[in-house]
């Protein structure tokens, strides 16, 4: 994504041509810049999802009294288990197994709560009800893949943190 000081369709259509994915134009706002990088993973802030989430270790901090070794081992727990958990997810949406889906994304939830991604947690309780209510498979498939995007996303984030 090129930043320019230019706005005009000329010089966006260069930077385009250059091999950019886009521009954002001087002077910019934090959100203008989101809604850019958003737009190219298929996400909008109009729609009402939160794509990505800040990491809030608050209730970590709450029942360990604010050790660092407790919460970075939970958060160690977390990443080393997390990507197993998606790949059971993945496999049962592929086979089209979405009870044992439903179950595998359970599962989840309360790890989801301890590392304070309320809106994943959210979106886990949202699927588990599609699931039950048997809603169309590709309506499914869209929010699973959605959460285990956002899912990777915070993951990643919580990777590099430091404790």
């Amino acid at each position: 994504i090129a930043l320019t000081a230019n706005a005009n369709q000329r010089d966006q259509e260069k930077c385009l041509m250059a091999g950019m994915d886009d521009t954002v134009s001087k002077p910019f706002n934090p959100e203008d810049l989101l809604q850019v990088l958003l737009k190219h993973v298929g996400k909008s802030i109009a729609d009402g999802t939160d794509t990505i989430q800040r990491i809030d270790l608050s209730y970590l901090k709450r029942v360990s009294n604010n050790n660092p070794e407790f919460i970075a081992d939970m958060v160690r727990t977390f990443v080393d288990t997390i990507p197993g958990a998606i790949k059971e997810i993945r496999s049962h949406q592929e086979s089209r197994k979405y009870h044992e889906m439903e179950k595998a994304i359970h599962k989840l939830k309360p790890s989801l709560g301890m590392m304070g991604l309320k809106q994943l947690r959210e979106d886990a309780i949202q699927i588990e009800e599609m699931v039950r209510n048997q809603a169309e498979n590709n309506t499914i498939g869209g929010s699973v893949n959605s959460f285990l995007e956002r899912l990777e996303f915070n993951l990643k984030e919580l990777r590099d943190l430091k404790i």
